[in-house]
Order: structure tokens, then sequence, then C-alpha cells
């Protein structure tokens, strides 16, 4: 089988890009009847249950999958604010479920002409990273990726789409848990529009269940709906982030109207690898998506499904150790530096990597991988633990399309600045420091006009027919592991979605092994230090997201959000097809 897997990776590479129809106005749409193929059902998984029900609501309305993801995503922006906004960035990935091919989505917020390296280079013992204010800032992308996706696979107009969204931050939504515990660990900075949203009149954070209403984000929402998503890019919202920015409290920035029109979206045939089951598929750089492939491949090579609890933590260690190396190493903007992943993705470099996992020993902390083609003087630089909230969403249509999508700011309420109640991000958080010494080089560095890595990796899994298998999200460091332990239990282990992500979290983005508390997991730590591993048991907020295809020939689906996070799922057989009579293009 993995034979016809490495072919079916060739197909998707010459064929992806290929299934964008030309673009068109969304303002004149005919009429079109739209049925549900009864070879699929659908399913919808997200991190808020609002966002579920918005996804939901336009599928029964007869919307494909692009559309539920959208106002999904929109509605994640009123409902998550700590980890998603308008003027954020993300990836996406989508499966055209008749060509059986799935494309690749990245928008990564770009840095403005005016960001200077200086600010991230290390003064004396630490770094001092742009976290929060102006200089944080970079020119937000996300709007620009739904209005690609919207052409390229939807059928609804954008009212329909940003309807729900608009309502919420309209009416109201509660402050999440994670939010609240969000909002006591960062700043916000003062007179920049967020501490009037988040704050109350003593400048206390709100508590959870707090109603937050955001009128000025629903007047921007319903500009969406009216008049399409390039509302952030000029006019009055446009000129609002330049100012908020410009004229910051904290590390203002000078921006321009053509640094906002200059973010750009990256359509391209995903990354991909073979594994014994499936080929699976990710976004490419500056997204973790090579990363996840390469642990997902690296795990795949070294282990079976009659591998034993104590041997599959031990080699998921070393495969995630190995795989976020390499990342630290090598992932960056493939526009400013050379995209080395194409040949850390290779099979017989991928065999050669794995080598060193072993069942009797932890090798310890290994080195990034050698290769002819990286810049002299490149060097790793230290560890960071780059763990941004994301908001996700993954959508399986009744006609087997599939949309997989992940939000990011960068850092908790992104730059701590709102400009017409829109968060902006914190991007220019995601670049490390230039090296200290002339002649050593950080592939991750900052630069005018530069992607800074994208800590976020939808990926999508297909079978030797191309047909979808699963999709699932993560992020952070540690989403390696987290979407190789997801994958594999589905693929190896026969999980149902609920079950693979019920399993315990291990990671290695450090020294550390960490193994997931209150779980079986911790029960093997001592073990694992018998051969080398140092680990931690230790609290782990995955959020994951995963839909699987059941394997029962009903092409019907599992869907699953992970209960350390507030995300919800929902499913529907294919035994009552939906069929609206909905506008759309023809």
């Amino acid at each position: 089988m993995s034979g016809r897997i490495t072919g079916l990776i060739a197909g998707i590479a010459l064929l992806a890009l290929s299934l964008a129809p030309t673009a068109q106005s969304f303002a004149a749409q005919p009429q079109v009847r739209v049925e549900g193929d009864p070879a699929a059902g659908a399913a919808v998984a997200s991190d808020d249950q609002a966002a579920t029900d918005a996804a939901w609501a336009v599928l029964e309305a007869g919307g494909t999958a692009v559309d539920a993801a959208i106002a999904g995503a929109l509605t994640l922006s009123v409902t998550m604010p700590h980890a998603a906004s308008l003027a954020g960035g993300g990836a996406a990935m989508r499966y055209d479920g008749k060509a059986r091919q799935v494309v690749a989505y990245v928008a990564r917020e770009q840095a403005p002409a005016a960001v200077n390296p200086e600010w991230l280079k290390p003064l004396g013992e630490k770094p001092a990273p742009a976290l929060i204010g102006g200089r944080s800032f970079g020119a937000p992308s996300l709007l620009s990726m739904l209005e690609r996706l919207h052409t390229d696979g939807g059928l609804l107009p954008w009212s329909m789409l940003a309807e729900r969204a608009e309502q919420l931050a309209r009416v109201g939504v509660p402050l999440s848990e994670f939010a609240a515990k969000s909002l006591k660990r960062v700043y916000l900075v003062k007179r920049g529009g967020a501490q009037e949203i988040f704050l109350d009149n003593t400048g206390t954070p709100q508590p959870a269940g707090t109603i937050i209403r955001n009128r000025e984000l629903a007047a921007v929402l319903a500009a969406i709906g009216r008049d399409g998503p390039t509302v952030l890019s000029g006019g009055v919202a446009g000129n609002a982030i330049i100012r908020a920015i410009s004229e910051s409290r904290i590390d203002p920035m000078p921006i321009t109207l053509d640094d906002l029109e200059q973010a750009k979206v990256v359509v391209a045939a995903p990354a991909c690898v073979a594994l014994s089951r499936a080929a699976l598929c990710g976004p490419p750089a500056p997204t973790l998506g090579p990363a996840v492939l390469q642990a997902a491949a690296l795990f795949d090579r070294t282990t079976t499904g009659e591998a034993s609890a104590f041997d599959w933590t031990n080699r998921m260690a070393q495969a995630h150790r190995l795989a976020i190396t390499d990342a630290r190493h090598f992932l960056t903007d493939p526009d400013f530096f050379p995209d080395l992943y194409p040949a850390l993705l290779e099979p017989r470099r991928l065999d050669r990597r794995a080598r060193p996992i072993s069942a009797t020993r932890n090798p310890g902390r290994p080195g990034a991988s050698r290769l002819s083609k990286a810049p002299r003087g490149l060097t790793t630089p230290r560890d960071r633990r780059m763990n941004p909230p994301t908001a996700s969403i993954i959508v399986v249509d009744q006609t087997g399309h599939a949309v997989a999508l992940s939000i990011t700011l960068s850092h908790p309420y992104g730059a701590g600045i709102a400009a017409r109640g829109v968060i902006l991000n914190a991007t220019n958080a995601g670049f490390d420091g230039a090296h200290a010494r002339q002649g050593y080089l950080v592939a991750n560095s900052m630069e005018p006009g530069k992607r800074a890595a994208l800590f976020a990796a939808p990926v999508m899994a297909l079978d030797q027919d191309r047909r979808l298998v699963l999709a699932a999200t993560s992020s952070g460091l540690n989403a390696p592991a987290y979407l190789t332990k997801a994958v594999s239990a589905t693929l190896l282990y026969g999980k149902t979605a609920k079950g693979a992500l019920g399993a315990p979290n291990v990671a290695s983005a450090t020294r550390l092994t960490e193994l997931e508390g209150r779980t079986p997991a911790e029960r093997l730590a001592d073990q694992l230090d018998d051969i080398g591993h140092r680990s931690r048991v230790r609290k782990r907020e995955s959020h994951l997201l995963l839909i699987s295809r059941r394997n029962d020939g009903t092409g019907n689906y599992d869907a699953a959000a992970d209960q350390r996070g507030l995300g919800t799922a929902r499913t529907r057989d294919r035994v009552q097809p939906w069929r609206k009579l909905v506008p759309g293009r023809g």
C-alpha cells in the first residue's frame, strides 16, 4: 500500500492548484440547487459551541463546507477574542470531494516595512521580544484567505455567513473560562481600544461569564456581510488600524495602507508524507505543517499497532523532539529563506532521521538535520515556549467536501490593541531574535515584509483512493506530538475520534518529556527516566479537533473536540441528505 500512497502524494502536488475556479464577484450570484450526496454524511467540530452552531446552521441552509467554515471562523472572532480576530492570520486545508484533491491556504500576517530586527536581538542574557504594542503588529491576511476560500468553494452570500457572528457581537457573549484566564495574564494597552471592551471601570479584567458586547465589531461584521471581506485593508477600518498602531502608547510603529494591502495569501499544493496506511498532508512553511508531517512520519516508521503503552510513549517523545528541533532550525518564510522542508520530508531522509529512535534508550537532545542546501552559519535559536492560543474549525459537508481551518493572534489578545472593536494581532512575537555573533544566521529572524513561523497546522489524511480519512487541528510547539497522537490512534489503532483525542498527551518540545497528569501516562515516568528521559508530569491544553471517516463503509463521520478545552462537535449521518434551494454561483 505504501507505494500507492507515494504515488498519491505526487498526484496531489500536480493537481491541487487546478481546483480553484476563476474569481467572481459574490454580489451577483444566481440560484442553484445543491443536493446532498448519499455517499457521505456531514460533521462539524470547533473550539466553541457558538461556532459549531453557526457552521451547522449554514450546512442546514444548503451551504458548502467552505461556507460553514467561514461562518464558524467569523463567529470564533467574537466568542474567542483571546485567540481569534478578523485582524489575525491562519491556515486552512480544503478537500474537494468530487476531484478528491486537497489544497492548502496560508494567511500568515506580514511584517510591515518599518520593523527593525534589533527589536528582537538578545540583550544580555534575555531576549526582548515584541509581544504587545504597536511593534508586535503585522499586516493581517485572514479575511483575504476567507475570501479566496469562498471564491474556490463557497455558495452562500457573505450576508448569510456573517449574520450569526454580527448578532453575537451586538447582543453579547459570555467571556469563556480560557479567555478570562488569558485576560489576567496579559497587558492591554491603555486607550488602545481593548481595555474598554475587556476591563471594568476600575481597570480590572472582567471575570468568566461576563457578557461582552462589542458593537463596533458588530458594525465591521455587518460591513463584511454587505460589502465583502476587504473592509480591513482600506477605508474607515483600515485607517483606524493605522492610527491604533502608529499612536500606540506602547512601542508605536509607523504603518501605511500599502503595508495592509501587501499582505498576501498563499494558495498552494500541500506538503505531504506517506504513512503506512494513508497520505498525511498539511500546509507548507511558514506554518508548523511540515513539522507535524515529519513527526508523524518518524513515529509511523518506528511504531506498529501492537506497540505497548510504554513503547508508544517513548517513541512519540523521541519523534516529536527530532521534528521540533528541525522546526526551530529551518522553519521560516520560504520567500526569504530556502525552503528546506521538501528535502527533510524525502522518504530516504525520513528513514535516516528515524534511525536514532530507540526502544531501549533515549538518545538525548538531537542536533538539527544536516542538509547540503542549508545556508552557511545557520544556527538553532534558544528554546522558546511558543504556545499561542488558536481557534479552529473543521467541517465536512454532505457532498464530501471538507475544510480544516485555524486562526491565531500569535499572543493572547494579540497586540493588546483594538481598532473598531477588532483585536489586532501580535505576529511579530512569532519571530526569533537575530544571532548576536556576526556570521551566524537564524532562519526565523525578523525582516520587513517577512512572515513569521506560524504555530498552527490543520492536517488531512487521504487513503489510497484519495478519499478523506481524517482532518485534525492543533497548535503550539506540541502540535506535532498531539496531531501525531490523533493520527496514529485513528490509523494504527482504529480509535474513534473521541477515543483518539482522549488518549494521554505526550510531548517533548524541550529537553523534558511531558506526560499528561491524571492519565495512565504519568505512571510511565520512572520507566522512561530509566532509559534516559527527563520526565515531567504536567497538564497541557491540547485543544485538538478531529473528524474521521468511520471504517464501516457507510461514508459517515465521527467528530470530536478535545474535552481539555471548550470545543464541541456535531455529526449527521447520510440517511437524509439536505436538499435546499440556496443562492450561489452556477
